[in-house]
């Protein structure tokens, strides 16, 4: 069975709007901790967050093979993309840069990093 994620996805501006209507209300605190939980729990993406495997290869100073071999590598623990085109698969940029901080020791010794 194929699972399918709905992601809302708004850029900053759209969220700082957001964020100045919830605390002139007093919610300001809250609306934080909602986008945090938002974010965790992998419903809500912001748009300077999406990035493709080329972009990933360059972050991390790897080639566009090694990114799309860590997720051959590493299913259920690399992130998954949030969507795949034509062009390719697209991620959450601070996921995967989580997933790389979390393991670069291990991933320097032999996989380019």
């Amino acid at each position: 069975m194929r699972m399918v994620y709905v992601v809302h996805v708004i850029d900053r501006a759209c969220r700082a709007a957001i964020l100045r209507a919830l605390a002139a209300e007093g919610l300001g605190v809250a609306a934080d901790r909602v986008f945090s939980e938002l974010r965790a729990a992998g419903s809500f993406v912001a748009l300077d967050d999406l990035t493709g495997v080329a972009e990933l290869a360059v972050e991390h100073g790897v080639g566009k093979s090694t990114i799309s071999n860590w997720a051959a590598r590493y299913p259920g623990d690399f992130p998954a993309p949030l969507a795949t085109f034509a062009m390719g698969k697209l991620y959450s940029r601070s996921d995967v840069r989580e997933w790389c901080q979390d393991r670069r020791p291990a991933l320097s010794e032999g996989e380019g990093v």
